[in-house]
């Protein structure tokens, strides 16, 4: 008999064992039951008849035991009796790494297999958003023109991309004026683009034409829900074109812009993005400005105390299912990021480096509310809010939006960015203002010589439906508190 006795890393109590028996004649039923006390891993025998007969009717001696028949061509025999051999040892192998595993602490951050900077990986990940859907069935049998205004890195495009039409009366054709590697995505902004680019009179039908050339299928004598994502692109690139040259504001811009005013008398007109007034060009002759409504834009929804709901979906996908989360984590968490899924994103992945860093042990990966207060008090700070990578694209967002050129490309978003330094900055950790003069949130912000802002009640409202801000009454409080904190302790390009 041939006896190897492994010994695994990380317990010096434990051996794994085999035994390998070389001749039936050698193998009694004492032998393997003296394997099974041992706590064997694996016996390899030639077995008589009535030996095997036993091994067979007892389940401690079949779990362990692999059969070697003598009579079977040696090449045969060896592949054989090797797999199943294998087979033994990796399941009693992989317990006992389970085991072990389980008392030693995690080492790996597995939140950032979450794909926020590989878009063809998304779909493996995808959160099935019901808010969304139930916010286009509101609007569905409605016709005209709806402004949804988000945060950036909100969902609204993967939310959008991937919405039927939930009564089936009418036909989704989801566009993009963004980045994508869909071509039928971007037909229409392309479209667009090219008969700027070409000034010649567009016909009286090009709107019509080019949703049908961008709808999934034959659209004639069927109502249109058009979704255009990433408005802002497709507004300043009509004003730019028109500003410079009058020839095509008259034979492209302004009846495109006709055009889509007429398509939303019969068909529901959908702009995605981040400023609520991108669409207010040569608003002298503006038909489409009158018919565009705005609508807040919901973020990963959250039920207070419970554990199932969109929101917790999301979060179990970026943990891969391997953290257990309380209610009151959810809470918690919820209460920091308010369902934004770049950013919660990016404050789990440092929530999993803090458990790391406090050798937290795999099998002690059930979280709660306290967990987060310990985790905020070391992660959620200014200087590492500041250092992180995780917050990077945030921070330059932010940096970038309450610069002087900024303020030149996009005032809106400057003045909302702005509230949201003044509003996490002065009162520190509370980022609200009870009984706020609007004007006062918008005076002190640094407007470059001869620029103006719009009314403050204006901004604050429309930053309510943003994500940017809430507001209650006369309180206005941060929404994203983690993007509070960003904009609160980046240095911005116009001090």
């Amino acid at each position: 008999r041939l006896d190897v006795a492994v010994r695994p890393p990380g317990d010096a109590q434990r051996l794994i064992e085999v035994s390998a028996f070389l001749d039936e004649g050698f193998v009694q039923t004492r032998d393997l039951e003296d394997a099974v006390g041992r706590q064997a891993t694996l016996v390899i025998a030639p077995l008589r008849p009535d030996v095997q007969r036993i091994v067979n009717e007892r389940a401690t001696l079949a779990d362990i035991v692999v059969p070697a028949d003598q009579d079977v061509p040696a090449g045969q025999e060896r592949s054989r009796v090797a797999n199943s051999a294998f087979g033994v040892w990796k399941k009693a192998v992989d317990k006992l790494r389970s085991r072990l595993q389980r008392n030693s602490p995690i080492t790996y951050n597995f939140a950032r297999e979450f794909p926020l900077q590989v878009p063809d990986k998304a779909e493996f990940f995808h959160v099935a958003r019901t808010s969304v859907r139930d916010l286009l069935r509101t609007f569905e049998r409605r016709n005209g023109v709806r402004l949804w205004c988000s945060v950036r890195r909100s969902g609204k495009t993967t939310a959008c991309f991937d919405m039927g039409s939930p009564s089936g009366d009418s036909t989704i054709v989801s566009q993009t004026c963004g980045q994508t590697n869909r071509e039928e995505a971007k037909r229409f902004y392309v479209s667009v683009r090219d008969a700027l680019a070409a000034s010649k009179m567009v016909s009286e039908t090009f709107v019509k034409e080019l949703v049908s050339d961008c709808a999934p299928v034959d659209v004639e004598n069927r109502r249109v829900v058009l979704i255009i994502d990433e408005y802002e692109t497709l507004f300043r690139h009509l004003d730019a074109m028109a500003e410079g040259s009058r020839q095509t504001r008259y034979n492209v811009v302004q009846p495109i812009l006709n055009q889509l005013a007429s398509f939303s008398h019969e068909n529901l007109l959908v702009f995605l993005g981040q400023n609520p007034g991108a669409h207010f060009i040569l608003m002298d002759q503006n038909q489409l400005a009158p018919y565009v409504s705005q609508e807040p834009f919901p973020l990963f929804e959250h039920e207070p105390g419970k554990t199932r709901g969109e929101f917790s979906a999301l979060v179990d996908k970026i943990l891969g299912g391997r953290v257990e989360c309380a209610a009151d984590f959810l809470d918690a968490l919820f209460d920091e990021t308010a369902g934004h899924p770049f950013l919660t994103a990016n404050v789990l992945v440092e929530f999993v480096d803090w458990l790391i860093e406090t050798k937290r042990p795999q099998s002690a990966l059930h979280v709660d509310s306290n967990d987060f207060d310990g985790f905020a008090s070391h992660r959620l700070t200014k200087d590492r809010i500041l250092s992180s990578q995780e917050y990077q694209w945030f921070r330059e967002a932010a940096a970038e939006a309450m610069s002087a050129r900024g303020f030149k490309e996009n005032p809106w978003l400057f003045a909302a960015y702005w509230i949201l330094h003044k509003l996490s900055s002065d009162g520190a950790e509370r980022f609200d203002a009870q009984a706020v003069d609007f004007g006062e949130l918008t005076r002190g912000i640094p407007v470059p010589t001869e620029g103006r802002l719009r009314d403050p009640a204006e901004i604050v409202a429309e930053a309510s439906r943003a994500n940017f801000l809430n507001r209650n009454g006369p309180a206005v409080s941060v929404k994203i508190r983690t993007l509070g904190r960003i904009a609160a302790v980046v240095r911005p390009g116009l001090a």
